[in-house]
């Protein structure tokens, strides 16, 4: 969702404003901070200051041990189902249930083959 915010997706925009105008945190992970930077830096020095605003906005949740090993036990689950998810997104969703938190996403068709997460879509 925050891809889509930056690049002034309507949907996006649309999702995040209703999030704000509730006054709800609004959280992400260090994973989606690193994808964020990775595309604004190939963007240019206009994206990279709006995704250090839209950033400072957000509380960014740290990966530890015990997300670590959640991610661990997602791998092996899909790998033993023979399934592929994109390492990316089980790292992200082991923070996320750690947490108690949901994702708020557009790619449903991954997320929601993930034991344990609740998934908004957007």
């Amino acid at each position: 969702m925050l891809i889509g915010v930056l690049r002034g997706t309507p949907d996006a925009r649309i999702f995040l404003t209703g999030v704000l105008e509730k006054n709800q945190p609004i959280f992400t992970t260090i994973f989606n901070e690193y994808e964020l930077w990775a595309g604004a830096c190939l963007r240019g020095e206009r994206e990279e200051k709006e995704a250090a605003v839209l950033l400072s906005t957000l509380k960014v949740l740290q990966a530890s041990s015990k997300s670590a090993e959640g991610y661990g036990r997602l791998y092996s689950y899909f790998v033993k189902k023979g399934l592929q998810l994109p390492e990316t997104g089980l790292m992200i969703a082991s923070v996320a249930i750690e947490n108690g938190e949901p994702i708020a996403t557009r790619n449903e068709k991954h997320f929601s083959k993930i034991p344990g997460l609740k998934v908004i879509k957007w």
